[in-house]
């Protein structure tokens, strides 16, 4: 993102001898002050770039110089949905208006901001944003020249009943970068062709990709659409939170909030004591069932 956004501003001038010499120095103008935009609660990762986007655990970052990034709220709402739609769009409304403002405060310290970095649900707090403000985050992404990144390494590979979690929110355009990871068994990004940089080796590592990963990745997507397993997780899914919603009817004084997509649901417990005390009567729960190894033939 960084480097598609340098290209746009350079025009067609190209990199310049100088630029070379001050990058090997981590000096201006080869290394400008860019910024990464994420939001509070974000997990992207323990890379030192990833970690100034995260903020989601305080002991992992300790120690550990972090680039002075700008930090946007994430909405939070309000449960039932439907009960509280006007206060709902509010938060919404108010935390694209603070991306707005974080992205014009760090164009005046001459720290532009050349890429957005969220996750469709932030999977470390279980945090749900609607359609309506993915969209809005595109559109104002969009007007500004800057990039928008889905880390997908925990939503994605189906998840959520659709193989990319950010295909729920019905975007206007297509996305310019998704990483992914975990579920996929493979650890990658791919991104619009406006990303792409013109010259050789600007991304590079030393495995430049792992091919037995790949083979395993093939092999997880065929499984997915031989037992149409999109279907399921959106059939189990539903059930699931159905079933939560209407456990939040009959035990309101235990839990509440129930949200999210597909399988990637959470409640709320009415206090962190009752939390635990649920989630270990829920490990104790159900028979044990004895495990017989298959008999081999002849025996």
């Amino acid at each position: 993102m960084m480097i598609a956004f340098q290209r746009t501003q350079r025009g067609q001038t190209s990199i310049t001898e100088e630029d070379l010499k001050s990058a090997i120095l981590n000096q201006p103008p080869g290394t400008p002050e860019l910024t990464i935009m994420s939001f509070k609660n974000a997990e992207h990762g323990t890379t030192p770039g990833a970690m100034s986007a995260s903020h989601s655990n305080a002991l992992s970052k300790v120690d550990i110089p972090a680039f002075d990034w700008p930090i946007a709220d994430f909405p939070k709402y309000k449960y039932p949905l439907d009960h509280f739609e006007s206060l709902n769009k509010g938060q919404d409304e108010r935390c694209l208006a603070m991306v707005e403002d974080l992205v014009d405060h760090c164009e005046k310290r001459n720290m532009p901001v050349a890429g957005i970095a969220v996750e469709p649900i932030q999977s470390d707090c279980t945090t749900e944003a609607s359609a309506d403000f993915f969209q809005g985050l595109q559109q104002i992404t969009n007007r500004r020249g800057i990039y928008l990144m889905f880390d997908e390494s925990r939503t994605g590979c189906g998840a959520t009943g659709k193989f990319w979690c950010h295909e729920n929110f019905c975007l206007p355009n297509r996305v310019d970068a998704v990483v992914f990871g975990e579920k996929c068994q493979l650890a990658g990004f791919f991104h619009s062709l406006e990303l792409s940089p013109q010259e050789r080796d600007r991304i590079y590592e030393p495995w430049m990709g792992d091919p037995v990963k790949l083979y395993i990745l093939e092999a997880i997507i065929s499984l997915i659409e031989r037992f149409n397993l999109m279907k399921q997780v959106q059939k189990t899914g539903d059930y699931l939170k159905n079933g939560l919603m209407d456990m939040e009817v009959s035990y309101y004084d235990l839990i509440h909030s129930t949200r999210g997509m597909g399988t990637i649901l959470a409640f709320d417990a009415q206090c962190p004591a009752l939390r635990d005390n649920i989630v270990c009567h829920l490990r104790k729960k159900g028979k044990k069932q004895k495990i017989h190894p298959p008999r081999h033939q002849g025996q």
